[in-house]
C-alpha cells in the first residue's frame, strides 16, 4: 500500500502524540520510514547532548520539515492555539482590529500602515516596526503575512500582546482589540457601503440580511470594500457572488487531477441589478480576489484601487489528532470566462487609485463614491 503525504503527516501526528508506542500492532500498521523517524526521535531524546526540545516540539519540527518539502508556498503548520483561532474565525467571522497593516519583507513582518485614531496608534506602534510575536506566537522567516494579520486580529483575547523590534531595540505593547462586526454597512447618502474582512460560513446569510435592509433605502449604488479582506471559504465565496451575479459560472476550481469544478450562481437574487464598485488593495487576499475577478470578468462591477495580493491557491485546513493542524493547497481558483490563474500576479483594478488617508479622510472611498455617482447611469 502506497502511503500519501497527507496520510504520512497524520500518522506522524498520531505516532508522536502517543509517545512512540512500539506495540506489534503499530509496527505492522506503520511503514518502515515512520519507524525510522521514531528511532531518530528516541535517540535524540535519550542521547542528544544539545537537544532541549520536547518530543512534541520535535514532532512539530518533523511535520514542518515535511511541509517544506512539497513545493507549496502556503503549506503551514499551526499549533493548537492558532488552529482554534483559524477555525473559529472561519466559522463565525469574529475579529478584533488594532489598526495596522503590514507585509513580510526579507523574512520579517514590517508594519506599513498605522491607522490614526485606532488602538495601535494610540499605544505608540509606528510604521517600520518589526513584529516579532503576537500573544506568544512567534513570527518566523517563513511565516505568511496573512497569518500574522490573522493573529493580530484574533478574537480570542481582548488585548493583543505584541513584541516588536524598533531600531534594534525590543519593545512590548499591550494593545486593546477593537471588536468588529462581521459585516459593516452604512449609507453614504444614497450609496450603500459594505465591508467585510473575512469570508466565513456565516458571511452569505449575514450579507443577505444586510442587503435586505439596504434595499429598503433604495440605494443608487453599492461600494463593496475588499481592501482588507483576508479570504475565507470557497463555498461561502460562491454564496457571496450569488447575491450580486445573475445565473452563470462565478469561478472554477482546478484540482490536482486537472478537473475543472464550476461554482455556479442563480438568477433572482437580491443585488443583481444595483450598480456596483469594488475597492481592492494589496491586502485583498485569496477568496476576496476570487470575488473581485469574478465580478469584473462577468461585467458586474468596476474595480477601483490597487492590484490584489495574488493568491490563486485554494487552501484546506486539516486538523490533526493533537489539536494542531496543517494547511495545504488543494486546488487553484480560476476566473469564470478566461479561466485565468491569478497566483503570483494578482487582479489588476479597472481604475488605479492608491489606498491613502489624508487628514483622516479615506481618499479611495471618496473617489469611489464620486465615480459611482458619475457612472451609475452607464450600468
Amino acid at each position: 500500500m502506497k502511503i500519501s503525504k497527507i496520510q504520512l503527516i497524520g500518522l506522524l501526528a498520531v505516532w508522536f502524540v502517543i509517545g512512540g508506542v512500539t506495540s506489534s500492532w503499530l509496527t505492522r500498521v506503520l511503514k518502515p520510514e515512520l519507524l525510522v523517524i521514531d528511532q531518530v526521535m528516541t535517540n535524540i531524546e535519550k542521547k542528544s547532548f544539545t537537544n532541549k526540545q520536547t518530543r512534541q516540539q520535535l514532532a512539530s519540527a518533523a511535520v514542518q520539515a515535511i511541509l517544506s518539502s512539497i513545493d507549496d508556498d502556503y503549506a503551514t503548520f499551526f499549533d493548537p492555539q492558532v488552529t482554534n483561532q483559524v477555525l473559529r474565525e472561519f466559522s463565525t467571522g469574529e475579529r478584533g482590529l488594532i489598526g495596522i497593516q503590514g507585509e513580510m519583507q526579507a523574512g520579517q513582518f514590517v508594519i506599513t500602515v498605522v491607522t490614526p485614531g485606532m488602538p495601535a496608534a494610540e499605544k505608540g506602534l509606528l510604521v517600520g516596526d518589526v513584529i516579532v510575536s503576537i500573544d506568544g506566537w512567534q513570527v518566523s522567516p517563513t511565516t505568511n503575512s496573512m497569518d500574522v494579520i490573522r493573529m493580530v486580529s484574533s478574537s480570542q483575547s481582548p488585548e493583543a500582546v505584541i513584541e516588536i523590534i524598533r531600531s534594534a531595540e525590543k519593545m512590548t505593547f499591550a494593545i486593546p482589540r477593537q471588536p468588529v462586526e462581521a459585516i459593516q454597512t452604512k449609507m453614504l447618502t444614497d450609496i450603500a457601503y459594505i465591508r467585510f474582512d473575512i469570508i466565513s460560513e456565516e458571511t452569505p446569510n449575514t450579507l443577505l440580511q444586510e442587503l435586505e435592509k439596504i434595499n429598503k433605502m433604495k440605494p443608487m449604488g453599492i461600494i463593496l470594500d475588499l481592501r482588507y479582506n483576508g479570504g475565507g471559504l470557497m463555498e461561502s465565496t460562491r454564496g457571496v457572488l450569488d447575491l450580486f451575479e445573475k445565473q452563470g459560472v462565478a469561478f472554477y476550481a482546478k484540482n490536482s487531477s486537472d478537473q475543472l469544478i464550476p461554482f455556479l450562481t442563480r438568477d433572482g437574487e437580491i443585488a443583481e441589478d444595483i450598480p456596483l464598485v469594488v475597492l481592492t488593495s494589496g491586502q485583498t487576499y485569496s477568496a476576496s480576489e476570487t470575488i473581485a475577478a469574478s465580478l469584473r470578468e462577468n461585467e458586474r462591477a468596476v474595480l477601483i484601487g490597487e492590484k490584489t495580493h495574488g493568491k490563486g491557491s485554494i487552501v484546506e485546513t486539516i486538523r490533526l489528532s493533537d489539536g494542531s493542524s496543517i494547511q495545504i493547497s488543494v486546488a487553484r481558483w480560476l476566473s469564470p470566462l478566461n479561466q485565468t490563474d491569478y497566483e503570483g500576479q494578482g487582479v489588476a483594478p479597472d481604475v488605479e487609485f492608491l489606498n491613502k488617508f489624508e487628514n483622516g479622510q479615506d481618499l479611495m472611498l471618496a473617489y469611489a463614491e464620486k465615480y459611482l455617482r458619475d457612472h451609475a447611469l452607464d450600468n
